[in-house]
């Protein structure tokens, strides 16, 4: 389950940093990525926004055995990508709230 939440993410909302991936999951993601990157489903990519992270993306290969090229090729990709950055916006808005 732990690893589907995380490639999820990774697909429909990535590239992710680890700490990214911790905050859609609710918990600790580095076990888990660590795992999906040595079965070769994602790979660390430099952060080009900060040098000391990496990115979490797809494998050509975890792409291709979804019959994907590219991620906007899987099922619902702009749908479920909407509904993600609503649940976001909305969480962050009560967090203000709850801070002010």
């Amino acid at each position: 389950k732990a690893g589907l939440e995380a490639l999820s993410a990774v697909l429909y909302r990535g590239p992710l940093t680890r700490s990214e991936i911790d905050f859609i999951r609710g918990v600790n993601s580095s076990q888990t990525l660590r795992t999906l990157a040595l079965r070769g489903l994602v790979r660390k990519v430099p952060n080009p926004k900060d040098e000391r992270s990496f990115l979490y993306e797809p494998t050509t290969e975890l792409l291709s055995s979804l019959g994907a090229t590219r991620p906007q090729d899987l099922p619902d990709y702009m749908e479920v990508r909407q509904k993600l950055a609503t649940l976001e916006e909305a969480y962050r808005q009560k967090q203000a709230q709850q801070h002010d």
